[in-house]
């Protein structure tokens, strides 16, 4: 089994042309895809945005786990949830992990994607994201964002979402922020050079942008949307789901085992993650660690697609079970 940490995968930047890529590469699932009768392990092409939400996985593959389930779990890196979402309709992804956004926004143009398994979930006595300024910025409420640039992984994303529900809530007008794509591991430095206001992060970035003495807290705009809710899940397409089912049974039982441990044993699994994200081991030991999903709630989802209704992502909210 093994992970690619520099092998980002090539597919789009951005909601709008990760759904013109999904439109193009449609007409892909339907085709069927070569496989080895004679193959002792089922290679499953795994892919994820880099956060701590990785580490069951990362930890499933090294402990064996996925291998003595009889899986073969290649582990990609990808750009934003709606472009991994266009990679597992193109054929070039199995599984991908996404906040539900991306998977609500699929759902609403008559996309093929369905929600297997939960992966983290936000909690608020354990934040694992903060919107963040520089130091010394005359930014210190919700109103002092108006007309600002504030910086998202992807338009129209969970962290703009989870942005503008917490500049309403504190004093601001969201409707004046202006949102501009920018990669995470980017942000950092676009704040020092002034080019943007604030941004939202999430562990282990966060973390790392926190350590540098750069940067403060402005607001945890997660607490915006619920004090509980899924903020990534593991999604497929709906051929893969039809035609694979035992294998995504067993992925899930491996992110499951793998999860419980990871939960319970987050100093055990630092270095595991510090040699993925390529970050000092004593960052992801001071931050706070994500809480991985032992199973998937649909009370965990609607928060999500509440939020997206109200801010003009989707036409108007649905019920959580059409996504599982």
């Amino acid at each position: 089994m093994t992970f690619t940490p520099h092998a980002p995968l090539r597919v789009a930047q951005s909601r709008r042309s990760a759904l013109r890529g999904i439109a193009a590469l449609a007409a892909a699932v339907a085709a069927p895809r070569a496989g080895s009768a004679q193959q002792a392990r089922t290679v499953v092409r795994v892919a994820s945005t880099l956060d701590d939400s990785l580490t069951p996985v990362l930890y499933g593959i090294q402990s064996g786990i996925f291998d003595r389930l009889g899986l073969d779990v290649q582990l990609q890196r990808g750009a934003s949830g709606a472009s991994l979402a266009a990679a597992v309709v193109g054929g070039a992804v199995d599984i991908g992990k996404s906040s539900p956004v991306a998977i609500c926004t699929a759902h609403t143009h008559g996309i093929p994607l369905q929600i297997v398994d939960g992966s983290a979930l936000y909690l608020s006595d354990a934040p694992i994201t903060a919107l963040i300024v520089p130091k010394g910025s005359p930014i210190h409420a919700g109103s002092d964002l108006n007309g600002k640039l504030a910086a998202t992984p992807a338009l129209q994303s969970l962290d703009q979402i989870a942005t503008q529900a917490w500049v309403d809530d504190h004093g601001g007008d969201s409707s004046t922020v202006r949102f501009v794509e920018l990669p995470q591991p980017a942000v950092m430095g676009a704040l020092q050079a002034g080019r943007i206001d604030a941004a939202t992060l999430v562990v282990p970035t966060l973390a790392e942008a926190l350590a540098s003495g750069q940067f403060r807290i402005l607001g945890r705009p997660f607490d915006s949307i619920a004090r509980r809710f899924l903020i990534a899940v593991w999604f497929t397409s709906r051929d893969y789901s039809g035609r694979n089912a035992e294998t995504l049974r067993r992925f899930n039982d491996g992110f499951s085992q793998a999860a419980a441990y990871t939960n319970a044993h987050h100093a055990e699994t630092v270095a595991l993650l510090a040699s993925y994200a390529h970050l000092d081991a004593s960052v992801i030991a001071a931050m706070t660690r994500t809480t991985s999903a032992l199973r998937l709630d649909a009370a965990d989802l609607q928060p999500v697609i509440d939020a997206a209704a109200k801010y003009k992502v989707i036409q108007k909210s649905f019920p959580a079970s059409d996504l599982m």
